[in-house]
């Protein structure tokens, strides 16, 4: 932990001078990237080769292409960062990881640093047990950049599906938070009235939101009936993903290509009637398992590749890239970033991988699928 961090004192905001020293970290190889893309999208547009010059300049000025091209593929994607943060916990949970104030404003001056157009900061984890001060810090220090700084940062909120208190309401949707409502089909809190309630209200205050419907072995057969309830009363965007810590057999990978088949036809059906509902295309359709997309910061000012709260490797010390305190940009932490494969060889003993590579390929089936025979389909920020 670092010593008192947490009972600081925040200040009211993210002013420029506690962003500078980051901004200035790692600002050659930055400008050197900055050029060549830019040479490289003059290149695109007009049938020219000036990016030659280019790639000799960062040559000259970074070495080797093999040292630096990994991260300068990284440095042009189009992909949303997304940094993971659990805000504190009123019932003391996790307070290893759970982080209060004062180290959250230290993560938006982190983000503040960076080049990207845009991050997502995701609080992980919020549910009736969440110390809704941190949350609501967190979203005015973003509110609070909006206007004087780049990137642009965007609050997200991950909770459980369960309905919000009503003073929260107007309060998320002037803050212009997103959310995403965490999904297991199969239980009973898929049908509840307060399923419905929070699906009312995120409708009714405008408020972006996503529901994340995460599938088991156990719970591919309720897919399909829990997703039509879940348009039913009021849900509008869906993505469909995979538990990573779950063994599946032959025939639940079986069922799994059917449900899948089943669910993407359903939303097709339902687009044709006018349904305002979307499922999501994944940013990343042709990876099987991704996990090089986010990165987390713990209560500690610890920062790890991936997000570590879901993960939970036993091999923790494999993700960490990183301290709070080394004054570094955010985008040095994002494009040197380990690789997918190196993460996903980490995160879970080797028959699980084997089996989530098996699993992920269907997902990939089935994205394919879906493009190729229902054209352009809402695509997922992040």
């Amino acid at each position: 932990m670092v010593s008192g961090d947490e009972t600081a004192e925040a200040s009211p905001s993210c002013d420029s001078a506690s962003t500078e020293p980051r901004h200035s970290d790692d600002l050659l190889r930055r400008r050197v990237f900055s050029n060549l893309k830019e040479a490289r999208d003059t290149d695109a547009e007009n049938g020219t080769t000036t990016s030659s010059d280019a790639i000799g300049y960062a040559v000259e000025k970074l070495g080797p292409t093999q040292r630096w091209l990994g991260s300068f593929k990284r440095y042009i994607s189009t992909e949303v960062p997304r940094l993971i943060i659990q805000p504190r916990r009123m019932d003391g949970i996790d307070a290893d990881l759970c982080m209060g104030e004062a180290m959250l404003q230290r993560s938006v001056e982190l983000l503040l640093s960076s080049d990207r157009d845009r991050i997502d900061l995701v609080m992980h984890g919020v549910n009736c047990d969440s110390d809704w001060s941190v949350i609501e810090r967190g979203c005015d220090l973003v509110a609070s950049t909006t206007t004087s700084h780049s990137p642009t940062l965007v609050p997200v909120l991950c909770l459980a599906p369960r309905h919000l208190e009503e003073p929260h309401w107007p309060w998320l949707r002037d803050h212009q938070a997103a959310v995403e409502v965490l999904f297991e089909p199969g239980r009973k809190e898929g049908l509840t009235t307060d399923l419905r309630s929070l699906a009312q209200k995120l409708v009714e205050c405008g408020i972006r939101h996503t529901v994340r419907v995460q599938l088991k072995p156990t719970s591919i057969e309720a897919l399909c009936s829990d997703a039509s309830t879940l348009m039913e009363v009021g849900f509008r965007d869906f993505s469909i993903e995979f538990a990573q810590d779950q063994e599946w057999t032959t025939t639940q990978k079986k069922q799994l290509a059917t449900q899948l088949h089943a669910f993407g036809t359903m939303f097709c059906e339902a687009w044709a009637k006018g349904s305002a509902s979307h499922l999501l295309q994944p940013c990343c359709e042709r990876t099987p398992v991704r996990m090089d997309n986010e990165i987390t910061i713990t209560a500690s000012g610890r920062i790890y590749a991936s997000n570590i709260l879901i993960h939970r490797s036993r091999y923790l010390t494999k993700f960490a890239i990183g301290h709070i305190d080394e004054g570094f940009c955010f985008d040095r932490y994002w494009m040197d970033l380990p690789s997918n494969e190196y993460l996903i060889d980490w995160a879970y003993p080797p028959k699980l991988t084997v089996g989530n590579q098996k699993v992920g390929r269907i997902f990939v089936s089935f994205h394919k699928w879906m493009s190729a025979n229902y054209g352009a389909w809402t695509r997922a920020t992040a």
